[in-house]
């Protein structure tokens, strides 16, 4: 159901739309839409014309003919607090005056509060009057600030709800209207100057410190989820409430807040919502009440209002974006509330052109790419951009730095390096924090695009600026998080020793820094390194400690990953009940989550694992459940994967089923072809094909459709080394295998030293390597036909074989493969002129 869709930007209901065809089109599912919105103004969404969707007005709860809806819902209404004090209104009464609004259940909601309180005859003349008025209800233009869509009545019941408020109270509540649709007491408080913003932490220190006096120490520290400390830490509690304490402003002489709140509970205007990880409550508003009271306001309250509100929010987004690495969970229950405040008030920040707007910018990032709000992330970038001004600025620095991450988070790593290496540019050769968090920036970047080597440069030089600075603990938590950067190339070039090192290294700083998030992360890194070096107990032992400290932060997103990992070492170990164990549980979670991509990629692994334990059958049904998820997201990546795999099982054990495998794998080949290559390993694609091919071939009894099937597949073969050569990583990789690769044209130009490499062949041959070993033989007997010898061999011996073959023809062409100085020095990553 998607609801409310009146607050959604006009370019956003198109896209919302456009996804919602879809997921109406999946089987037996229909999307219900509810909205103020009279029409979408969208070809899929037409009011006139199909019988695919369909307008369903709704008028109200009823009509004076049929009012027994509505009637009951008003008796539900009566029950909830505060109770009434005076007798319910008669059914004729009641039918009249919902008639007035239409019967509309908001407008119900509220006139229900003052039915507890007010007799009907006089809330009926009330509303009559408002209503005769007008609209805007001549005193204050509330039409031009709420949509036009919002009903009259609707209006004219919230202004009856606010008639039974004080005079200090209507004085005072316009200033909510600064407000998108709530707010935490203490930020309400602070921004309105309507009361103590300190109130809800005055009376928790307050209330602990009578307890202890009281004898009451072991119940408060239950309540709070912990254990009774010893007497000597039980002191240091007291001092440091009392300090506390001791440290809080006094509390404003007339704090008419608490009244008011309440009298705004009563008129069903705000409604509370405590959140166990929070102290304070949020407050969340009637939709229309914000507005509604903006309205109210002159243009110089509201321009205060604007300022004091934006930077009272600066300020939380600051606190928030320091405090995400110690309590995600609770700063992201904050964040998300607060998200509408914070994007209004950064907007407000960089209208205002404030000098820390770029900073605040940067700050509310975090948290929309948490959330996955990527059109807001480039609004506020494109914003930020536009302010930033020429370069050198740290507004300039900030605005230039997102954009060069969301560039790599696309995949666009080129041009991400170029907005990286510009930075650099600017921001000179001297050690800064700046620069070396660029300069790691831009080792990921060399990363994502495929040259290892060069990304270890970049790490090494942003750890050598880090270590030229004051060892603050951001120095240090960035230094902590290239050092992890870095391990995990290490782990990708399978440098094992070295990787273990330098995560130890970055795990002891999270450790002195208490910062038990990243601590999980290290910790389900190093299990992964365990898992490649075939110490399933240690990797087990790390993704278990890594589990827990993810347990313990309440985040379970990153729970379900960590079962995940352990359902993958389960697997290796063969221990399959424990294997599909784990991953149930983590696709469970991030069901619950609303993560369906991560669970469709659980739902993968489960379909390996039930392939790799010989029932193909079990395994498909998992398959296509992760390819019918992944039809329904944007994960396109992993949807042709899905479907890659279910092609090749299909190939291999369904003989029969080989069409239904070939459409599956050309499916994932469209998908493919619109992706990065690395990202997408197109050339495994291409080799499922050229496998269907030749099963095809060997069935079909047409000479000529046997021959066509036979090129196909060794057209297929083709694409698929084209690809893998053309792939930035494979070069690197061939580094590796330079030696080989170079005695093998040595052998062939001087003949006599071919028993040197003969002693090599052999070895690789007890390794396993046999078919390549095979392959370079033939080459050694002047066989040159790429085609032929790369038949038979996987990519990675066919891209050894090409090496080879392009080698002889043009020793030039293998120039890259030499190291510039040592086998242990790297080529230098390009720098900017």
């Amino acid at each position: 159901m998607l609801d409310n869709l009146e607050t959604v930007t006009p370019e956003s209901l198109q896209k919302l739309l456009d996804a919602a065809v879809l997921w109406s089109e999946a089987g037996g599912s229909r999307v219900l839409c509810t909205t103020r919105i009279s029409e979408f103004k969208h070809k899929d969404y037409r009011i006139k014309g199909t019988r695919i969707h369909r307008r369903i007005q709704l008028d109200g709860l009823g009509t004076k003919e049929f009012p027994d809806d509505a009637l009951e819902w008003f008796a539900v209404l009566r029950k909830l607090p505060p109770e009434p004090t005076i007798p319910p209104p008669d059914r004729v009464g009641l039918v009249y005056l919902f008639d007035q609004i239409k019967f509309h259940p908001l407008s119900i909601r509220v006139l229900s509060q003052e039915l507890k309180t007010r007799r009907i005859a006089n809330v009926g003349s009330r509303l009559e009057n408002l209503l005769s008025i007008s609209p805007q209800f001549a005193s204050y233009d509330v039409q031009s600030l709420i949509d036009e869509d919002t009903p009259a009545w609707l209006l004219a019941s919230l202004e009856l709800s606010l008639d039974r408020l004080d005079a200090a109270a209507r004085q005072a509540l316009p200033r909510l209207g600064v407000f998108q649709g709530g707010a935490f007491e203490d930020d309400l408080c602070a921004i309105t100057g309507l009361g103590d913003p300190y109130a809800e932490h005055r009376q928790q220190c307050t209330d602990f410190l009578a307890a202890v006096e009281g004898g009451k120490a072991e119940e408060c520290f239950q309540a709070m989820g912990k254990a009774l400390p010893d007497d000597a830490q039980l002191r240091e509690f007291v001092d440091a409430f009392r300090a506390q304490l001791a440290e809080l402003p006094p509390a404003p002489p007339a704090d008419i807040w608490p009244g008011l709140r309440q009298q705004l509970e009563a008129a069903a205007l705000i409604e509370t919502e405590n959140i166990p990880s929070v102290g304070v409550p949020f407050l969340r508003f009637h939709p229309t009440l914000a507005p509604m009271l903006w309205a109210r306001l002159s243009a110089a309250e509201r321009e205060r209002l604007r300022d004091v509100h934006w930077r009272r929010y600066y300020a939380l987004s600051g606190d928030l974006y320091r405090e995400d690495s110690q309590n995600p969970h609770q700063v992201r229950d904050i964040a998300w509330r607060e998200l509408p405040n914070l994007l209004q008030a950064v907007h407000a920040a960089l209208d205002a052109g404030a000098p820390d707007a770029a900073d605040f910018a940067d700050n509310v990032n975090l948290f929309l790419r948490y959330f996955g709000l990527k059109q807001e992330e480039a609004i506020l970038a494109a914003k930020v951009q536009d302010a930033a001004g020429g370069g050198g600025s740290q507004a300039w620095f900030l605005a230039q730095s997102n954009r060069g991450e969301r560039l790599c988070t696309e995949g666009r790593s080129l041009e991400a390096t170029k907005v990286f290496q510009d930075i650099l540019v600017q921001l000179g050769n001297g050690p800064s924090y700046n620069r070396a968090i660029t300069l790691g920036r831009l080792g990921r970047c060399f990363r994502s695009s495929g040259r290892p080597d060069w990304a270890a440069t970049q790490y090494r030089e942003a750890l050598n600026s880090l270590e030229a600075l004051s060892q603050s603990d951001d120095v240090l938590r960035q230094r902590g998080g290239w050092l992890t950067d870095l391990a995990t190339l290490f782990t990708e070039q399978e440098q094992f020793a070295e990787a273990r090192q330098v995560y130890l290294d970055a795990l002891k700083i999270f450790e002195d820094l208490k910062e038990l998030r990243e601590q999980g992360v290290v910790q389900g890194l190093l299990g992964i390194l365990a898992l490649q070096e075939n110490d399933l107990t240690e990797s087990a032992k790390r993704h278990h400690a890594a589990l827990a400290l993810f347990h313990k932060l309440r985040e379970p997103e990153m729970e379900a990953v960590a079962w995940c990992q352990l359902g993958i070492v389960y697997q290796e170990a063969q221990q399959w009940d424990e294997a599909e164990r784990h991953y149930h549980e983590s696709a469970r979670i991030d069901e619950e989550l609303g993560n369906l991509a991560n669970a469709a990629m659980c739902w993968n692994y489960l379909a390996i694992l039930w392939e790799n334990a010989g029932k193909p059958d079990v395994a498909e049904m998992w398959y296509r459940k992760a390819i019918d998820i992944g039809q329904q997201t944007s994960d396109r990546v992993n949807l042709s994967k899905y479907l890659s795999n279910l092609g090749d099982l299909l190939q291999t054990n369904y003989p029969k089923r080989l069409p239904e495998a070939r459409k599956l794998a050309e499916e994932a080949l469209v998908i493919k072809q619109t992706l990065a290559p690395g990202a997408a390993e197109i050339w495994q694609t291409y080799t499922i094909l050229a496998e269907i091919a030749e099963q095809e071939a060997l069935a079909a009894s047409d000479p000529i459709l046997q021959a066509k099937l036979q090129a196909e597949a060794s057209d297929r073969r083709r694409l698929a080394r084209e690809a893998r050569r053309n792939y930035a990583g494979t070069r690197h990789e061939l580094r590796q295998q330079a030696p080989l690769i170079f005695d093998v044209i040595a052998s062939v130009q001087e003949p006599k030293i071919r028993q040197e490499l003969e002693q090599a062949l052999s070895g690789l041959e007890e390794r396993g390597w046999t078919n390549l070993v095979a392959a370079i033989r033939r080459i050694l007997a002047g066989e040159r036909d790429a085609d032929a010898l790369c038949d038979k061999l996987d990519l990675e011996d066919s891209m050894i074989v090409e090496a080879i073959l392009s080698g002889l023809t043009d020793p030039a062409t293998l120039s890259d493969l030499l190291p510039t100085e040592s086998e242990e020095q790297p080529d230098d990553p390009p720098q900017e002129e």
